[in-house]
Parts: C-alpha cells; structure tokens; sequence
C-alpha cells in the first residue's frame, strides 16, 4: 500500500507475518535511514490502526522538516512518534520484532515515489513477510483491552462515544500527538 502523506513524502506499509527469523536478528543492517528516505520494521501489538501509523510518518516528517527531531535517526524519531513516548527504549520494548513476535507492519516513508516502492518490495524478500491486509484491523478486534491499557485510556472515555472502535483508535492518536507537545 502506497500512500501521498503530503507534498514531499510518500509512505508504503505492507503489514504480515515476517518468516525469516534471520531479518528479525539483523534489522538494524537492513533498515534505511536518512531524512529522504527511511524505513521501519514494527511489532503490530502497540498498533491500532492504519491511520495511527500515517499519523506517526506525518509527525516525523514534520520533525525532520522543521529541524526538532528528539533523536538524529529518523527511523527511530518514527518509533518515538507510533507510540508516544519520549524514551526510544520504551518504544523498543513496544515495537520491536522478536522471536514470538513475527506479526509486523514494515514502513518505508520517503520524498520519491519509486524509491519508496522499491525499498518496500525489498524488505518484503527479505522479511518473506506473508502479506494480510486486514492483520492491523484483527488486532485491533482481539486486544483492545491491552491497547487501552496501553496508551492509558479508561472505559469512562469511550462511554462518551457511539462508536467505541473508532473512539478508541483516535484516542489513541491523540495519546500519540501529544509527544509533540510535550
């Protein structure tokens, strides 16, 4: 999936199950990063829905264009930003791929198009990620507890709302913007 994030960038997202244990080991060899061009490879169970992520990219884009990334990697300022936290080491312990965790969602964000497709098909050989489009989404419906849990929303919140799912998934993303602003 290939999406415009704005006038400069674009964001592929492939989401699947990574079948290649060695990729998991060695993903930091694998991963691109420059403010032109960088990607991301991310455990789905801190995730709790597409627009979470395009969020994200959108706010580490921003970071980089306005010069006030927290961190000088932009591939890690995206952790940082999928998560709302300030300390890329609780953001590792919420996204990062292990051994029991091979349900990912691999990101490749960038200023050109055809770059962007390119990198994303070359993590998805080298991940042997079996694609399911639909992986986010079923997460979402099996840990909702755990993601309130999570980004500290209580039932009390989405008692306000009709439509709790979607409540939920912006409460989420407004938990996530407000790392910007701190």
């Amino acid at each position: 999936m290939l999406a415009k994030l704005n006038k400069s960038f674009y964001c592929g997202l492939t989401q699947g199950i990574i079948n290649n244990n060695s990729f998991k080991a060695n993903i930091k060899s694998v991963l691109v990063s420059s403010e032109s061009l960088f990607s991301q490879a991310v455990s789905i169970k801190a995730i709790a829905s597409l627009n979470q992520i395009h969020f994200a990219a959108l706010q580490t884009i921003q970071c980089i264009e306005f010069n006030s990334m927290h961190l000088s990697n932009p591939s890690l300022e995206l952790l940082l930003n999928l998560t709302g936290v300030r300390q890329i080491n609780k953001a590792l312990d919420l996204l990062e791929l292990n051994e029991f965790n091979e349900k990912a969602v691999l990101i490749v964000i960038g200023k050109n198009k055809d770059k962007v497709k390119k990198e994303l098909i070359n993590l998805e050989k080298i991940s042997e990620i079996k694609k399911n489009s639909k992986l986010i989404e079923l997460n979402f419906v099996k840990n909702k507890k755990e993601l309130m849990k999570l980004y500290g929303i209580k039932e009390t919140e989405l008692k306000l709302f009709e439509d709790k799912d979607k409540a939920l998934k912006e409460l989420i993303i407004e938990h996530n913007a407000n790392l910007v602003f701190l």
